[in-house]
């Protein structure tokens, strides 16, 4: 289901009552290339911070965690339409007819939209189940990495605000 801008898919059959303690599985996390690999680091301490602020516990190894913790951060570009328009108008009022035409030409070029994908997946430590899932995709604002160190750590606040399932 999608929650505030936030893609969230859930097993029914987890409980989550007995989630305390969680590990990470590093090996399965992290970003695409392109992606400057400080902040991918950032989006896990926020991830962690979140879940440290809801009351959950870094477990000692996996195999004393009650759920795995996984992140994904992934980029794509969009360019936005680039081409010239135009139109041309015709119409007549009491006898009289007037045309119009209207041309519109882009100034600079392309306009280039930086968007990323952030992914938060929650594995059952007993069964290695995937059991909660959170994504959220946004446009990237800036390239100053302090300014998008916040805006991950919104991002990603905004996913956890949905776990556990209510």
């Amino acid at each position: 289901r999608t929650l505030a801008g936030s893609n969230i898919l859930t097993d029914p059959a987890a409980d989550f009552s007995t989630y305390r303690r969680y590990a990470w599985l590093d090996e399965h996390s992290g970003a695409d290339k392109a992606f400057n690999p400080l902040l991918a680091e950032r989006v896990k301490n926020a991830v962690s911070d979140g879940l440290n602020a809801h009351q959950f516990e870094t477990a000692a190894d996996k195999t004393q965690a009650d759920f795995l913790v996984r992140y994904y951060l992934k980029t794509d570009e969009k360019t936005e339409d680039t081409k010239a328009h135009g139109g041309i108008s015709m119409g007549s009022y009491g006898g009289n007819v007037g045309m119009g035409i209207s041309l519109n030409f882009p100034l600079g070029g392309a306009v280039v939209e930086q968007r990323a994908q952030i992914l938060i997946d929650f594995v059952s430590g007993k069964d290695q189940k995937l059991a909660w899932r959170g994504s959220r995709t946004f446009v990237l604002k800036g390239d100053d990495s302090n300014a998008l160190s916040g805006q991950l750590r919104v991002i990603v606040d905004q996913i956890l605000a949905e776990f556990p399932p209510r």
